[in-house]
């Protein structure tokens, strides 16, 4: 199976990740993948497990996500995706004119909707849309109700991530779960109990964006060490998901769409003179080793979801704090696997971080929990079954539909 894969990020974050860890899976089941995708960390990533690149300048995007859909100044992000329509098309056309003919097209995420129907249409194939971000199915706009319509027209197949984001796409639109997963070593396949660190490492891992939260865990952090005078040791993984430089940076900068994160987070560690205390990585290609040496991961990010470090550090047998106001069964269960808070803030925060750190034995008891919770739903091996049977179905079955 050939198997043509649509990626718009550059950036190697969660959506990256998971295309990576699954597509190692796939090509043992005699799966190859091309990838059209912009230069960048992910396409290197995307490279180096063994898919076939296809450069672009940028792919054309229509982002109706629940937290990055267009409203107010942000209908001006959408003229970006109008110019990257030209390069896209140009890719697509030079693509089809190498070669002739894929068993299937894989869009990495629902906002490349648009230029997966095109794909689909150029190379008469069916498409698979995987969803990994929560949606606004519930809204009732004009937008919405032609994206799902789209969607149910056009896709053959609707792979969701979990529950949260199946949740969040109208009940008319089909849609199969295949959670994401992590390739583990071999002894990770038993449970492993957590020991206690001397001083605990609280962590936040993925890119330096405003909307994971990491400015509510700085001031958590602050509150802590200076407030509560507690012993903690805090790591942050990850770097500025959007270059800081250029005249690109300084108008998204302007408009509020982008933040220079690691230089404002230096400098908050520097003014509150709590250097000492945090463990700076920046990007780590290989984040398994991080999860090793953490005692508590904090997602309290604006998406009202669990995202991949949650199972991530899970696997490890870390629990997570998560801002998450209605947690679903398959990636984090109140005060058994971890602990939700209501919204990213700050004092929330502090206060979930607290109660971990002077609760060790409840600690290890949550991380535990997380642990079976995670090998249960996120074992990349099955998953990554899953959605070769959609591939099977889909290129060698001509009368299933599995949308429609």
């Amino acid at each position: 199976m050939r198997i043509f894969y649509l990626h718009a990020v550059s950036s190697f974050g969660g959506s990256a990740k998971s295309l990576v860890e699954l597509f190692a899976q796939l090509k043992l089941h005699g799966v190859k993948g091309d990838v059209l995708c912009p230069s960048g960390y992910s396409q290197q990533a995307l490279s180096n497990i063994g898919m076939t690149i296809h450069n672009v300048f940028g792919l054309a995007q229509f982002d109706n996500t629940l937290f990055g859909y267009y409203r107010k100044l942000r209908w001006i992000v959408l003229l970006r995706e109008i110019a990257f329509t030209i390069p896209t098309l140009f890719a697509l056309f030079k693509i089809k004119f190498k070669i002739e003919k894929f068993d299937l097209i894989h869009v990495n995420e629902i906002t490349l909707l648009p230029v997966g129907i095109l794909a689909k249409k150029l190379f008469k194939c069916p498409l698979v849309v995987h969803i990994r971000s929560v949606q606004r199915g519930n809204s009732n706009d004009f937008r919405t109700k032609l994206l799902f319509n789209l969607l149910k027209m056009h896709a053959d197949a609707v792979v969701v991530i979990d529950e949260t984001v199946k949740a969040s796409i109208p009940d008319f639109v089909n849609a199969t779960i295949v959670h994401n997963g992590i390739n583990l070593p071999d002894h990770y396949e038993t449970l492993n109990q957590k020991t206690m660190s001397v001083i605990p490492r609280v962590g936040i891992v993925g890119s330096l964006l405003r909307l994971k939260g990491i400015y509510e865990f700085l001031n958590a952090a602050m509150i802590l060490l200076k407030e509560r005078n507690i012993a903690i040791q805090f790591v942050v993984v990850g770097e500025n998901a959007r270059s800081s430089n250029g005249i690109i940076a300084w108008v998204y900068k302007k408009l509020g769409f982008s933040d220079d994160t690691m230089k404002d987070m230096l400098k908050f560690i520097n003014v509150h003179n709590i250097k000492e205390n945090f463990i700076i990585t920046g990007f780590i290609k290989d984040v398994r080793d991080i999860y090793s040496n953490l005692d508590i991961l904090c997602f309290p990010s604006y998406l009202n979801a669990a995202g991949r470090p949650v199972f991530e550090a899970a696997l490890f047998g870390v629990p997570s704090i998560v801002a998450i106001d209605d947690p679903k069964s398959d990636t984090i269960i109140d005060q058994e696997t971890g602990i939700c808070i209501k919204k990213s803030c700050s004092h929330n925060l502090a206060d979930a971080i607290e109660y971990m750190v002077k609760n060790p034995q409840e600690r290890l008891r949550l991380g535990y929990n997380a642990q079976k919770l995670a090998f249960k739903h996120f074992n990349i091996q099955e998953n990554a079954k899953i959605m070769v049977e959609i591939y099977k179905i889909l290129i060698f079955d001509k009368t299933s539909n599995l949308v429609k």
